[in-house]
Formats: structure tokens, C-alpha cells, sequence
């Protein structure tokens, strides 16, 4: 089985380090999905052994959750190989929905993802960015008006069936994720995440060792649970 490590980035540091972090990873493919300005298309950055490829795929969905979930699979179809592959979500796509929904289409006995296993979920902050959501409350506009994740100098046209504003979307991440990775050096934000994000692992991007994430298997249900629990 091909493992699957799905991952989000809630600001554009952290999005790096998490990728230079799984550069330790052997025969990793990364696929990195980006919102196109005019939002007709995801940008699709594929980097391997090779290199790396940048292009654009059309969304074909409104709902962007929907879409890219439905890049991700084509994209996922399309790799050759056997070696673990890297999903790093656009910015605003909840890490909770996309497991979820990509868990689904693996186990669907229609799509051409039966080859693949969920083997870990990751979500990646900055302290400081932490500090100002969680701590001081600075943002609690809703996604569609701010994409948090990258920091867009542009408006995209944002249509999603998840209403959650960027404080849930970070919330969410924290609880649902089985590897937590922090960027930075903020202490209370640093303390923030990891009282937040209690039931899981946590730690920062210079430590973790990503070539771990390769034999676990993410447990969906249990995941949900963690979210749940803190939500009622």
C-alpha cells in the first residue's frame, strides 16, 4: 500500500518548514495545492526526486473543499511509483474535511485510490500566529474573507460548505491532527497549541522525524472523536 500523509499549513512560514522537514522523507512525491488568483484553477506544485512541476488544474466544483478534493484524487491517480506521498492542502481547506472525505474515496470500491492508505494527518502553525488567534483573538473573520493559510494579497472568490472562520479552522486542525508541528519561538503561543492540542503529539519542525509518519495509520473515527469531544 501507498502511504498518504495529508497535511495543512495555517500560515505561509509554517507551510515551509513543514515541507523542508519531509525532505528527510526517502522517495517522497509532495503534491502542494494552491488557490488560483482568479480561482478557476488550483496550482499544483509536484515535487519528487526529479524536480519540481508547477501547473494548473481547472476546478470544476464551487465548493472548494469539494474541488479540491477532487484535484487531489485525479492528481493522486495519476502518480506512478510506490513511495509515500506528501498532500498539502490549500489554505482554508479544513484538515478534518479532506481526511475524512479522501479516507471515503480509498475505501470506495469505484475510485482508483484502493492502492492507498491514510497514514498520517499533520497540521502546521506558527507560534506567533497562534498567540494572535487562540491567546489575543486578533482574526476572527470568516475563511472565505481571509485565507489564512498563505496569506493571500488578493480576494479569491471563495465559495465552501464550511462556514468555520479562520480561529475554528485552526482549532480544528490542532484537535484532529495526529502530528502537531510548530514553527517559531513564541512561548505563549508555543503553550497555546500544546494545551489545545493535548490528545495528540506535538512538536516543532526541526524536530520531528517525518520518516515516522510513514508507519501510522490514521484512524478517522478516533480523530473526529478528539474534534467532537472538545466541540460539545
Amino acid at each position: 500500500m501507498r502511504t498518504l500523509i495529508t497535511a495543512s499549513a495555517h500560515d505561509l512560514i509554517s507551510r515551509n518548514c513543514l515541507q523542508w522537514a519531509c525532505e528527510a522523507v526517502p522517495n517522497l512525491t509532495t503534491i502542494a495545492l494552491e488557490l488560483h488568483e482568479d480561482s478557476s484553477q488550483m496550482v499544483v506544485h509536484v515535487c519528487d526526486a526529479d524536480g519540481e512541476t508547477i501547473y494548473g488544474e481547472e476546478r470544476q466544483k464551487n465548493c472548494l473543499t469539494c474541488a479540491t478534493i477532487e484535484v487531489a484524487q485525479i492528481l493522486l491517480e495519476r502518480l506512478t511509483g510506490d513511495g509515500p506521498v506528501l498532500l498539502l492542502l490549500p489554505g482554508g481547506i479544513e484538515l478534518t474535511l479532506a481526511s475524512a472525505h479522501l479516507q471515503e474515496i480509498i475505501e470506495s470500491p469505484i475510485h482508483g485510490l484502493k492502492n492507498y492508505r491514510l497514514a498520517c494527518a499533520v497540521t502546521a502553525v506558527d507560534t506567533q500566529v497562534a498567540l494572535e488567534l487562540l491567546i489575543n483573538h486578533g482574526n476572527v473573520e470568516p475563511v472565505r474573507d481571509l485565507l489564512h493559510t498563505c496569506r493571500l494579497d488578493y480576494q479569491p472568490s471563495w465559495e465552501d460548505d464550511s462556514d468555520s472562520d479562520v480561529v475554528e479552522t485552526l482549532t480544528n486542525d490542532l484537535l484532529y491532527a495526529d502530528q502537531v508541528v510548530y514553527t517559531g519561538d513564541d512561548a505563549v503561543g508555543q503553550l497555546a497549541i500544546m494545551d489545545l492540542a493535548a490528545g495528540t503529539e506535538v512538536g516543532s519542525w526541526q524536530q520531528v522525524d517525518p520518516r515516522q509518519w510513514c508507519l501510522r495509520t490514521h484512524d478517522v473515527e478516533q480523530a473526529l472523536g478528539r474534534v467532537n469531544s472538545e466541540r460539545f
